[in-house]
C-alpha cells in the first residue's frame, strides 16, 4: 500500500515555486507555447557543456518514492532526445529517453557512471505521446512506460543499482535532481504535461504463527517472530523478506538469548 507523503512538481505546463532548473534551463521553457502544456526547446546535446540545459525537475528527498511524466516528442534527427533523467552530475546520471531511428523512433535507458555511458534497456514505440513512470525503493528502480489511453504501464527495465547516484559518487546522500530534458537540434522541442513527484511508505503486514511482520512506514523492515511452533512456511517467508531487504537488524531481548542456549546477565549462575 502506497501512503502518500508528499507531491509537487507541475501538472497542466503550470511550473510551482519548487520546480528547480539546471544551468539556465528555465529560460529553454514555454508554458505559453500550448495550452496545458510545457514545452521545452533544446539548448545543448548533452549534460556534459557549459551551455544552458534543458532541464526542469524537482529534488529528491526521499528513498522510496516515485516520479512520472507525459510528453509528446518527434524526434528528426539523430541528436534529438527527450525525456526523463535522474541526474546527480554530469558524469552521474540516468535517462530513459525517445530518440530517433531510421527504422522507427526507440524509448532507451541509458546508464552514466563515471562518464561511462550503457544502454540497459530499449524498445520501439508506435506513439508521439507517452507516459513514463520511474519508480524508487531504497537504492532499487524499475522504469516503465504506456502509450496515450493504456490502463497499465508496460515494464522497460528493472531492479537498477541506484547506488552510483546516491553514494559513493556523491560523498553521501544528498539527492538528485528527477526531471525533464529535451537535447538536439535547436528547431525541435518537447511538451510535457506534467511532472509529479510523489514521495511514499511501503506499508505491508504479514502474519506469522508465531509473530508478525511489518515493513513500518519508517522504511525499516521489522520482524517479530519466536522460532517455537515456526513451520516451514514461516521459515521460507522469512527466507523471502531477507532476501528482498537491503538492510536488516535484528532486535533481540534475553528470551532470544536462553532460548539459544545463551546465559542472560541478570541471573547469579
Amino acid at each position: 500500500k502506497s501512503i502518500e507523503k508528499n507531491v509537487y512538481g507541475f501538472i497542466d505546463g503550470l511550473l510551482t515555486y519548487n520546480v528547480i532548473s539546471l544551468r539556465g534551463g528555465l529560460c529553454a521553457a514555454d508554458s505559453s507555447a500550448r495550452s496545458g502544456w510545457l514545452r521545452l526547446h533544446a539548448k545543448s546535446e548533452s549534460f556534459i557543456t557549459t551551455c544552458p540545459i534543458s532541464l526542469i525537475g524537482v529534488r529528491q528527498k526521499d528513498y522510496h518514492y516515485s516520479v512520472r511524466t507525459k510528453m509528446e516528442f518527434e524526434p528528426r534527427a539523430l541528436h534529438d532526445k527527450a525525456g526523463m533523467v535522474l541526474f546527480q552530475n554530469e558524469e552521474s546520471n540516468l535517462t530513459i529517453y525517445k530518440k530517433y531511428h531510421s527504422e522507427g523512433n526507440f524509448l532507451t535507458v541509458e546508464s552514466n557512471v563515471g562518464g561511462q555511458n550503457s544502454v540497459i534497456a530499449q524498445v520501439m514505440v508506435h506513439q508521439d505521446i507517452l507516459e513514463i513512470k520511474f519508480v524508487v525503493r531504497e537504492q532499487k528502480g524499475e522504469l516503465l512506460f504506456r502509450y496515450e489511453g493504456d490502463k497499465e504501464f508496460h515494464l522497460l527495465a528493472e531492479n537498477i543499482d541506484l547506488r552510483s547516484y546516491s553514494t559513493e559518487a556523491a560523498g553521501g546522500f544528498t539527492g538528485c535532481i528527477l526531471g525533464i530534458f529535451e537535447f538536439g537540434n535547436h528547431n525541435v522541442s518537447a511538451d510535457f504535461k506534467y511532472l509529479i513527484y510523489e514521495a511514499f511508505a511501503i506499508c505491508t503486514y504479514g502474519r506469522c504463527n508465531s509473530g508478525l511482520g511489518i515493513v513500518s512506514p519508517f522504511f525499516c523492515d521489522i520482524l517479530f517472530i519466536r522460532g517455537e511452533n515456526m513451520n516451514q512456511s514461516d521459515i521460507m517467508t522469512l527466507k523471502k523478506w531477507i532476501n528482498e531487504s537491503s538492510n536488516i537488524v535484528f532486535f533481540g531481548g534475553a528470551g532470544v538469548s536462553t532460548e539459544s542456549g545463551i546465559p542472560d546477565f541478570r541471573s547469579t549462575d
